[in-house]
């Protein structure tokens, strides 16, 4: 339960700190007030935010949870994150532009941007290529289907992350747990300290593998899509060695003479 509703408060504060950026910055104008103008924002929000809010989750329950268990709990978090990222935000930025009369026939050719939207998409694209490819909002079947690809995988990747983060929680909870020497204070600064460095690391990958999809139409999607996960994977093995280690030492130092 302390996973979960770790998780929940660090989740609200992060959407917070979204909510409060966009009013300081100005909302776009999205027409008239409508359920789906809360949705599609919020959905988006919600589902991108998720995933590096495991990692409060994580460490909430670092010595009460085996690794399996951390495992399952970021799984149904990526799971929920991708629900909401997929399908809901598309669906109700749909809503959102029908209500506004765009011309969804140009914009929606195959309605809402789901996965299975996109799928038809890149592959109607592909039968057809077009002369130029062009990122422009209003002319979908311009993208190139290298784009199309990356945005089918890098949302899995993205919602794939809330594991990752919530066994790196786990990780950095059991580090800073070892460090005597700190003060509670300092003991908490440290494990936050990690955390944003986790999600900065992973944040600035994710954004490097998108830019350099967009920049050539032969780059892979699916590398550049997944390459990012790299980080993390990276920074759980170093951790989980040096947790390993510091144990191992434990056990040798607590053991009696012979």
């Amino acid at each position: 339960m302390r996973f979960f509703l770790a998780t929940a408060i660090w989740l609200a504060s992060l959407v917070a700190l979204t909510v409060s950026y966009h009013v300081l910055t100005g909302l776009p104008d999205r027409g008239p007030w409508s359920f789906w103008n809360l949705v599609y924002p919020f959905a988006a929000w919600l589902g991108l935010l998720l995933p590096y809010a495991s990692f409060a989750g994580g460490m909430a329950d670092w010595a009460s949870l085996p690794p399996r268990g951390v495992m399952l709990r970021g799984f149904l978090l990526a799971a929920l994150a991708y629900g909401l990222v997929a399908y809901a935000s598309p669906t109700g930025e749909y809503r959102v532009r029908a209500a506004a009369d765009a011309d969804l026939a140009a914009e929606f050719p195959l309605g809402p941007r789901t996965p299975g939207a996109l799928r038809g998409l890149r592959s109607t694209i592909e039968s057809n290529p077009p002369e130029t490819y062009n990122f422009s909002i209003e002319r979908p079947l311009e993208r190139p289907p290298n784009w199309l690809t990356y945005l089918l995988h890098s949302v899995v990747a993205i919602a794939a992350f809330a594991v990752f983060g919530a066994l790196l929680g786990q990780q950095s909870g059991a580090l800073t747990s070892g460090l005597s020497g700190l003060s509670p204070p300092a003991r908490r600064n440290a494990r936050w300290a990690l955390g944003l460095l986790s999600a900065v690391a992973f944040f600035l990958a994710e954004a490097a593998g998108g830019e350099w999809v967009r920049a050539d139409p032969s780059n892979s999607g699916i590398l550049g899509a997944w390459i990012p996960l790299a980080v993390p994977l990276l920074e759980l093995a170093l951790l989980t060695t040096v947790n390993r280690r510091r144990r191992q030492r434990g056990h040798t130092s607590a053991a009696p003479g012979i």
